[in-house]
């Protein structure tokens, strides 16, 4: 097995389990050549764990891999932007989609308080996921049409409640203010 990107290779790899892997060899191969178990040889692909010392020096000598790169983070991939940036209509379509799925999902009492409390998390985050990406800001969001949409229906919806529509105007007029 070679192990490529994306194979459900681990999140805790070094920089020496990248340069294992890139050189194309299979966990046999590497394995023969540092004399160790196809197991073990998968374990140094995979980042799961790192060879020894000795097992360093062998990998060393055959794949001309530095010995410090085994206690290295891998080199961290630039950004590459988007090919075609989204309208701020469409990134907020898109955040609205992620994000309402997330609500949906947090809302189901079959779920466990946890996972609910997981999935409100994500659905709060979602913006600011799109927001560092450069997607889309909140300057953006309050022009789209479909935002205005959205608040129309809350405001039509909290009119049936006067109580909770006055407290909620209350405590926006104070975020705003801040």
């Amino acid at each position: 097995m070679v192990a490529r990107r994306g194979d459900g290779v681990s999140d805790h790899r070094s920089r020496g389990s990248i340069l294992l892997a890139q050189t194309g060899r299979t966990q046999e191969e590497i394995a023969a050549r540092a004399k160790c178990s196809k197991a073990l040889a998968g374990h140094w692909l995979t980042g799961a764990r790192k060879p020894t010392k000795k097992g360093r020096t062998l990998l060393k000598r055959a794949y001309k891999i530095p010995l410090p790169a085994w206690d290295e983070a891998p080199p961290r991939e630039p950004h590459t932007p988007m090919a075609t940036p989204l309208t701020p209509e469409e990134a907020w379509q898109g955040l609205l989609k992620s994000a309402n799925a997330a609500i949906v999902q947090a809302a189901d009492p079959n779920k466990s308080a946890s996972e609910r409390a997981r999935l409100a998390k994500f659905a709060r985050d979602t913006l600011a996921g799109y927001e560092a990406r450069g997607d889309i800001s909140e300057a953006q969001i309050i022009k789209t049409a479909s935002f205005r949409r959205m608040l129309d229906v809350i405001v039509e919806e909290l009119a049936k409640y006067p109580d909770a529509f006055v407290e909620i105007t209350r405590r926006l007029a104070e975020l705003a203010a801040e």
